[in-house]
């Protein structure tokens, strides 16, 4: 992940090219400092949420809510494993097929964060599964240790939900750089490793995982284009993706393999770490039927260069396919990082910002026919990485205490899961030049939707066909509205707009 800088960090340690779990030993220099974020612009910040707004925790069935602990206080490590079982969790909860969140080295039930993942109505959730902790000693014949790998995607067994496992971290033996390339005489042990994984997770009955857990998503490495994993080597990536490919299928014929989510922003040109350029690279190379989902990350350094306002997602996937066709590759797009990074203190304001964000994101991702976009990350990352950080849904707290960005993915599953893009609006149409506003239409409930937001600053009013509309904001909160409430009753229903992105529901 990267921040709005562009810098990039590892979210846990690695030792010898092996992850190392909180509270373990210090990382030898492979984890890159954390610059502070900025807050992004026209996201002027307001003193408190509305009355009855308070964040609240998301508690274990039948324990009592708790509030946020008071500043300088050190939150509880995570409970340890919990035996392997297969109890189904959150049976009534419709999850998503669209939206995802990304949690690190345990999904189990009793961990710190499962029952939030469970409430969250999260349909997908990205892990890694490295080499590294699975094979750390080159023997014959290979010696798999899989319980990291268990352990990262035990959620699948217990959630309908879709794991996507990130490949990658490399054991020291196989690779001078655990996320890059990996040395040539390794890459027939490497090919043995992903064929094993897959295989495990391939629920045919034959060496598999516990519960006969069936993974379909396997990515292969988190953002390569960085020049310390394979930005220098994009020949070779392209190499690797020819090499695991037909060994992934030939494993499950049912995988679908995700190019690496690229960065795609803060260049080398710029003083930052990205190689600009390349996956065009990679694809010049014929990467092209190598994979089967293209994937990228959306963090603010994309728009503040090249958008014209905020989040900058809808010009990020124009650009990506733009590279797809000069290449003659077509190929769908998942988004496996996106979200709003803070690393200011938690306050009322950042919390609103990363709440807006979320609405904006998945309204974004739905209008450019993105089919998954995974929110980056379920939880703050302060306890687990030992830095300070806040990208989560949630706080690393114990339990965690929600945020208002929390109850705006709920109801992003609830309202757009199930949506199809209509239009967007004309600023012109909203009487404002510098508001925003997609319509969706849900035919399964006959209903349509709008997520609306005006950027930097100023308000606009969204006008449209209606008998009733409930208007949601980022607090949980809702308003509803009838066709009269403008003063003429005339099918039409009216909606302000401001900061405060909003989702609407209306009904004829």
């Amino acid at each position: 992940a990267q921040d709005s800088a562009g810098q990039t960090y590892l979210p846990i340690a690695v030792r010898n090219g092996v992850l190392t779990t909180p509270g373990g030993p210090p990382s030898t220099g492979q984890e890159t400092p954390l610059p502070t974020e900025t807050a992004p612009p026209g996201s002027t910040p307001t003193p408190t949420p509305p009355p009855g707004s308070t964040p609240t925790a998301v508690p274990p069935p039948g324990s009592t809510p708790t509030v946020a602990p008071p500043p300088g206080s050190t939150p509880t490590v995570a409970p340890t494993d919990t035996p392997p079982t297969c109890e189904q969790y959150g049976e009534t909860v419709q999850r998503s097929r669209r939206f995802g969140v990304q949690m690190y080295t345990n999904t189990q039930p009793g961990s710190q964060f499962f029952d939030s993942l469970v409430v969250s109505k999260a349909g997908w959730v990205r892990v890694i599964t490295p080499w590294g902790n699975t094979e750390r000693q080159n023997t014959t014949p290979d010696q798999y240790d899989w319980s990291w790998v268990d352990r990262e995607l035990d959620a699948g067994n217990h959630l309908d939900a879709e794991m996507i496992g990130t490949i990658g971290f490399a054991p020291a033996w196989a690779a001078e750089k655990t996320n890059g390339p990996i040395d040539e005489e390794d890459m027939p042990e490497f090919l043995d490793f992903v064929r094993a994984l897959v295989e495990r997770y391939d629920g045919d009955g034959i060496d598999d995982a516990p519960c006969g857990q069936v993974v379909t998503y396997w990515e292969l490495y988190n953002e390569p284009d960085n020049i310390r994993n394979w930005g220098h080597d994009a020949i070779r990536y392209a190499r690797m993706l020819e090499q695991v490919y037909p060994v992934i299928k030939a494993a499950n014929p049912n995988a679908q393999v995700l190019f690496g989510g690229v960065a795609h922003d803060h260049f080398t040109d710029q003083g930052g770490i990205f190689l600009r350029g390349w996956t065009d690279l990679v694809l010049q190379a014929g990467a092209g039927p190598y994979f089967d989902y293209m994937n990228f990350h959306i963090f603010a350094a994309f728009w503040q260069e090249r958008a014209s306002s905020p989040p900058g997602l809808k010009e990020k996937v124009e650009e990506f396919r733009a590279i797809m066709a000069a290449n003659n590759v077509d190929k769908p797009i998942m988004i496996t990082e996106t979200g709003g990074l803070f690393r200011a203190e938690p306050s009322p304001e950042t919390w609103r910002n990363q709440a807006n964000i979320v609405y904006q994101l998945f309204a974004q991702a739905l209008a450019t026919d993105v089919e998954v976009t995974i929110w980056w990350m379920l939880y703050d990352l302060d306890e687990v990485t030992r830095h300070t950080w806040y990208p989560g849904l949630v706080t690393s707290d114990t339990p965690p205490v929600v945020k208002p960005s929390f109850d705006a993915f709920k109801r992003s599953v609830d309202l757009l899961d199930t949506a199809e893009y209509v239009r967007q609006f004309a600023a012109e149409e909203l009487g404002h030049e510098n508001a925003v506003t997609y319509e969706f239409v849900d035919s399964a409930v006959d209903r349509r939707i709008y997520v609306s937001w005006v950027d930097f600053e100023g308000t606009g009013t969204l006008r449209v066909p209606g008998r009733t509309a409930f208007v949601h904001d980022i607090y949980g909160g809702t308003l509803p509205i009838i066709d009269s409430a403008d003063g003429a009753q005339d099918g039409w229903i009216t909606i302000e707009l401001g900061l405060d992105s909003i989702i609407a529901e209306v009904y004829d």
